[in-house]
């Protein structure tokens, strides 16, 4: 279920937002030394807790947790200059592209996909980062289509008890 919400995620914002440079999985790129791999700007896609609830016959909600990283290059920090206010305001204004991207997400899979919280202008290694946090509900009936799938049908056997 992950798979498909993180796919859907990806394609929202590959074709709404043209200046994302690269989406990918959270995996702890950011706390490499060495970030030659990364377009930016960029969004990572992190995966926290779901908690499921069982609504029987194979179905069950959960309440997951997604973050998105938005990262971009900061200006340039090393010059005595400092970027125009346009520039900051751009800056500032990007993780809104990413947000009205996702605000109506859903699909067959999840729904209810909301905004929770942002933290805003972390900067580090030159890097402006912002977190956008959002939940989802997640709609999981493999087991019921694995049953559906899997089910034979059974003979009409009377048993004889002694």
């Amino acid at each position: 279920m992950k798979g498909q919400l993180f796919l859907h995620i990806a394609s929202l914002l590959n074709t709404q937002v043209p200046e994302l440079q690269q989406v990918d999985l959270e995996r702890g790129q950011l706390d490499q030394p060495d970030l030659t791999g990364l377009s930016f700007p960029l969004a990572l896609i992190s995966f926290g807790e779901t908690n499921y609830q069982d609504e029987g016959q194979g179905l069950q909600y959960g309440e997951c947790v997604v973050d998105i990283y938005v990262v971009q290059q900061h200006a340039d920090l090393s010059t005595a200059t400092t970027p125009a206010q346009a520039t900051i305001a751009t800056l500032l204004d990007f993780p809104n592209k990413v947000y009205l991207a996702l605000q109506d997400a859903n699909s067959s899979s999840f729904f209810n996909f909301t905004r929770l919280r942002e933290q805003a202008n972390q900067v580090r290694n030159n890097l402006m980062i912002d977190t956008l946090q959002f939940v989802t509900t997640i709609n999981d009936d493999t087991k019921r289509i694995e049953n559906e799938l899997g089910r034979s049908a059974v003979s009409d056997v009377k048993a004889k008890i002694k």
